[in-house]
C-alpha cells in the first residue's frame, strides 16, 4: 500500500524531481553527445508509469528509482514492441577463447570456447534501428525459451541498447543441438557449471577461438596494441599472417600487403607497426593475462607473479596446492593455471613470446601496500573515479583485492547507494560486511 494520505500521482510528483536530478548525473557518462534528449526520454518514461507498486519502489532512493523505472519501462515497452519470426539462416560465429558455442544460431565468443548463440529473426524496427539478431547466451536459455525455427518471438532492447528475446509465443523447441562446431567442424560437448548448460567446441585449433584468443592478447589490459581490431585480426589470420602470438611482432614483413588492404594505407599501417613496437615493453602479469588461461584475470596474474617473485620458471613448475594457498586464487584457478603449463606447446609459446618482449618488473614498495590482505567489492556508479576499473586499479596498487561478489571475507562493499536493495547490498547485510560510500572508503583507506 501507498503511504497514508498520498495519492499515486502525488508520490510521483514528489519523486520525479529528484529522480531526474539523479539521472542527469548518471546520463553524463551514458549519453555524452545528447544528454538532454536522453533526459527528455526518461522523463516521458516516468510520466508513462503509473502502477502503484512501482511508485512504492521509487521511494527507496534516487539511484534505485532510476534503475527500477528503466527496468519497469523496459518490461512495459517490450510488450508493445515487435513480434517477429525466427529464421533458419547461416550463423555468424563469434567463438570464445575456450570454445563455448551458442545455441539457436551458433556463435563462438571467448577464450573458454563458450559459444554465444545468435537468435536470427525477421528484421524489425526497434527504437530507431533495424534488428535481426539477439544473443541467447547458453543452452539453458535456449531450453527455457523452447526456441525453434519459425517461432514467433517478442524482442526488446535491454537498456535500450542490447537486443534480447523477451518471450517465445509459440515455443516449438525444434532446434537441434549441433554435434559439430559450425566454425571449424570439430565435435561439440555440453558442459554444466552452476546448473547452467553451455555448448563447447572441443577443437583446440578452432579458427573462431583463435580469433578471440588474439583479440584478448591485444586488448587494453593485455598487450594493449592499437589498430588490431577483431575484424583486422580475422583478416590477418585468414591471409596467413598470424599463426601464434609471436607472429604479431613480425607483421613488418607483410607491410606492402597490409598497405594495400581495404581500410589500410601507408599511414595506418605505419601507426599499427609503431603500436606493436611500443607493446614490446610490458609486464609479466599482463603477459600471463594475455595468454587467455581460463579463469585468470589481470588481478590473479599479479598475485601469482608477486607470490613467485616474478620467476616464470617457478610459476610454470608450481602445483595446485602451492597456488591454492595464494589469497584470492583457490583450487579452480590454480587448476586451470597448472593445466595450461602442463602442455609443452604452451610452455614453448611463452618462452618464444618472451624473446619478443622487454619485460619490466613491477616494483612493489611494501610500505605502500596499505590494503594488503583486504578484499573489496564495488557496485553502482562512482563520483570520484572515472569508472570501477580505475578504482579497482587503485586498490590493487595498494596491495588490496577487488572481488566480483560479496562474501564473509570481504572487507567492505563500496556503493554510493548504501540504502538500495541490490543483491550485493543484501548479501553484505546478511554476512555483516560494511557498506561504504566512495567518500567513506577514501577517508578510511586512501
Amino acid at each position: 500500500m501507498l503511504p497514508p494520505g498520498l495519492h499515486p500521482m502525488e508520490v510521483k510528483a514528489i519523486n520525479k524531481q529528484k529522480f531526474l536530478a539523479e539521472l542527469g548525473r548518471l546520463l553524463t557518462f551514458m549519453y555524452e553527445e545528447d544528454r538532454q534528449s536522453a533526459l527528455a526520454m526518461y522523463s516521458k518514461m516516468f510520466d508513462d508509469v503509473a502502477e502503484e507498486q512501482l511508485l512504492l519502489q521509487f521511494l527507496v532512493s534516487p539511484t534505485r528509482q532510476a534503475v527500477v523505472l528503466a527496468r519497469a519501462y523496459d518490461a512495459k515497452e517490450r510488450k508493445l514492441q515487435v513480434h517477429t519470426q525466427s529464421r533458419d539462416d547461416d550463423a555468424s560465429y563469434d567463438n570464445t577463447p575456450e570454445g563455448e558455442l551458442p545455441p539457436f544460431i551458433l556463435a563462438i565468443s571467448d577464450l573458454q570456447q563458450e559459444a554465444i548463440a545468435q537468435g536470427i529473426f525477421e528484421p524489425v524496427e526497434l527504437e530507431g534501428t533495424t534488428v535481426s539478431r539477439a544473443s541467447v547466451h547458453n543452452i539453458s536459455i535456449l531450453k527455457n525459451l523452447k526456441l525453434g525455427i519459425g517461432d514467433t518471438i517478442t524482442v526488446y532492447k535491454a537498456n535500450m541498447i542490447i537486443p534480447q528475446i523477451a518471450e517465445n509465443l509459440t515455443r516449438s523447441g525444434n532446434v537441434e543441438i549441433p554435434s559439430c562446431c559450425p566454425a571449424c567442424g570439430g565435435s561439440t560437448q555440453i558442459r554444466e557449471t552452476n546448473e547452467v548448460q553451455s555448448l563447447y567446441c572441443t577443437n583446440p585449433e578452432c579458427s573462431a577461438k583463435k580469433i578471440k584468443a588474439f583479440t584478448l592478447f591485444v586488448s587494453r589490459d593485455a598487450l594493449n596494441i592499437d589498430g588490431l581490431s577483431e575484424a583486422t585480426l580475422e583478416k590477418f589470420i585468414g591471409k596467413g599472417f598470424l599463426h601464434d602470438f609471436t607472429d604479431i611482432f613480425h607483421l613488418e614483413k607483410y607491410r606492402e600487403e597490409i598497405e594495400e588492404m581495404e581500410g589500410f594505407g601507408k599511414k595506418s599501417c605505419s601507426n599499427l607497426l609503431q603500436s606493436i613496437e611500443k607493446a614490446r615493453k610490458t609486464t609479466l602479469p599482463k603477459v600471463i593475462y594475455a595468454l587467455g588461461i581460463a579463469n585468470i584475470g589481470l588481478a590473479n596474474a599479479r598475485m601469482i607473479c608477486r607470490e613467485y617473485r616474478y620467476d616464470l620458471d617457478a610459476m610454470m613448475e608450481a602445483d595446485v596446492e602451492g597456488l591454492s594457498r595464494i589469497d584470492g586464487v583457490g583450487e579452480v584457478i590454480a587448476g586451470t593455471f597448472c593445466d595450461y603449463f602442463a602442455n609443452q606447446k604452451h610452455r614453448q609459446l611463452v618462452k618464444a613470446l618472451l624473446e619478443e618482449l622487454d619485460i619490466e618488473i613491477e616494483a612493489v614498495d611494501e610500505s605502500t601496500q596499505t590494503l594488503a590482505g583486504k578484499t573489496f567489492a564495488i557496485t553502482g556508479s562512482l563520483n570520484h573515479f572515472e569508472n570501477r576499473n580505475e578504482l579497482k586499479e587503485r586498490i590493487e596498487a595498494l596491495g588490496g583485492k577487488v572481488a566480483g561478489s560479496v562474501s564473509a571475507k570481504t572487507t567492505a562493499l563500496i556503493n554510493n547507494d548504501a540504502t538500495s536493495n541490490s543483491s550485493k547490498n543484501k548479501k553484505a547485510r546478511e554476512v555483516g560486511v560494511a557498506i561504504l560510500t566512495e567518500e567513506e572508503f577514501m577517508q578510511k583507506y586512501l
